[in-house]
């Protein structure tokens, strides 16, 4: 089956600056760009081409609160970087001391 030639978005305002010179305003849409010349990019204002009739807005699917897949927040914690002034060497120096092997005292 050939690719088609077109398609239609369901959000318009998703296109990127490249994807603008290629997109154009169906003219036969109710709402209707105030400049249908320019191209869609930016802030576009819109006119209703029909004001008499009713709205068809959609409807606005309510976010999921559901946390199944959703992980764990992380434990607190304070991090403080190495270089800071306040910084505690005292734990940087057990830290470092304790992946260092122990001397032995033959010696």
């Amino acid at each position: 089956e050939p690719e088609p030639l077109s398609h239609r978005l369901s959000n318009p305002c998703r296109i990127t600056k490249a994807q603008a010179e290629f997109c154009a305003f169906d003219p036969d849409q109710r709402y209707r760009p105030i400049r249908m010349a320019e191209k869609p990019c930016g802030v576009i204002i819109l006119t209703d081409s029909t004001p008499g009739e009713e709205e068809d807005l959609g409807t606005v699917k309510a976010p999921s609160i559901e946390t199944e897949d959703e992980a764990d927040p992380p434990e607190p914690f304070e991090w403080t970087p190495m270089d800071h002034p306040d910084a505690n060497t005292s734990a940087t120096t057990e830290a470092s001391s304790a992946a260092q092997p122990a001397s032995t005292a033959t010696e």
